[in-house]
């Protein structure tokens, strides 16, 4: 009798194990396939670098590009006010998610409600996102003709020289290099 007891235990032990470890490893692969692709800038078609970001920068880089106190002091300000006006589109924002919330919680749904609050959610992002370019665009016309061109040339150092296609997207090419 103790023969067939070891006998059926046997296949238990190997198939315990087997079936832990397959489920360990499903499990690691949802994790994996659960968490959004995040590609480079250029993959991301509304992604632009922050002007605040690149105000910072030109200013890190204020001895190579020879700004003027004056340039520097122009930049500060102009990276401030679109700071002042994404905390206050920010602050708008949370709002309007706060009545989101209100309503869904009723139990009757003012689907017109929800509407004008998603309209006006997705007119701040729109216009802090004009503002950001604005900015950006402002920034670079503080600078000079020369002092554009040596950007461009400490940019370039940065860039990639060629682009590997994006294997998970056919359907996106890279995009064509910047001249």
């Amino acid at each position: 009798m103790n023969t067939q007891i070891e006998t059926q235990e046997e296949p238990m032990r190997k198939t315990i194990p087997a079936a832990v470890t397959a489920a360990l490893l499903l499990a690691g692969a949802l994790c994996l396939n659960a968490q959004p692709f995040r590609g480079p800038a250029e993959r991301r078609p509304m992604h632009h670098p922050s002007p605040l970001t690149m105000a910072e920068r030109l200013i890190e880089r204020s001895e190579d590009l020879n700004l003027s106190a004056r340039q520097v002091e122009k930049i500060k300000v102009e990276a401030l006010n679109l700071e002042k006006r994404r905390t206050e589109s920010e602050n708008r924002m949370n709002l309007i998610e706060l009545d989101l919330k209100e309503l869904r919680l009723n139990e009757s749904m003012d689907y017109e409600r929800i509407k004008s609050l998603l309209v006006r959610a997705a007119t701040e992002r729109a216009e802090i996102h004009i503002a950001a370019l604005k900015t950006r665009h402002a920034v670079e016309a503080i600078l000079t003709p020369e002092q554009r061109n040596m950007l461009k040339k400490i940019r370039s150092r940065f860039e990639p020289r060629s682009r590997p296609p994006d294997r998970r997207r056919p359907d996106r090419r890279p995009a064509p290099a910047r001249n």
